[in-house]
């Protein structure tokens, strides 16, 4: 990845990341208590992070456009479905990618953990 702070678009990249970037930055202005249950404001370094791995998945053309939403504890969460396979990635302030995946055709694969490299969740995505 590049810097956190370089939100440059790379040249070679998904048709769906200029709506996703803007969608991450959205979520700055999501404030304290947002979901009326105590929910944490959404943390900048979560967005800066989110946007990062965005830029990095992108540039993989088998990759589709996430649903992005905030999470209650103040991050950023990132969700992949095709209705086979899912992916849950929920981007800490650290850089931190916590993430869920599960295989409906093979359960087995279904796993959870957590990492700070985006390959390991584009090679999930693209792979499975």
């Amino acid at each position: 990845m590049n810097s956190p702070h370089d939100t440059s678009i790379p040249q070679t990249v998904a048709p769906w990341l200029g709506a996703c970037l803007g969608k991450a930055e959205s979520l700055a202005g999501v404030g304290a208590n947002w979901d009326s249950y105590g929910a944490a404001p959404i943390e900048r370094q979560s967005i800066e992070h989110a946007k990062q791995l965005l830029m990095e998945l992108a540039r993989n053309a088998a990759i589709e456009a996430p649903a992005i939403t905030a999470t209650p504890s103040g991050n950023v969460g990132l969700c992949w479905d095709d209705g086979q396979r899912s992916l849950d990635v929920e981007v800490h302030p650290d850089g931190v990618l916590r993430f869920a995946y599960v295989d409906e055709q093979a359960p087995q694969r279904d796993h959870d953990g957590e990492t700070r490299d985006g390959r390991r969740l584009s090679k999930l995505l693209a792979d499975g």
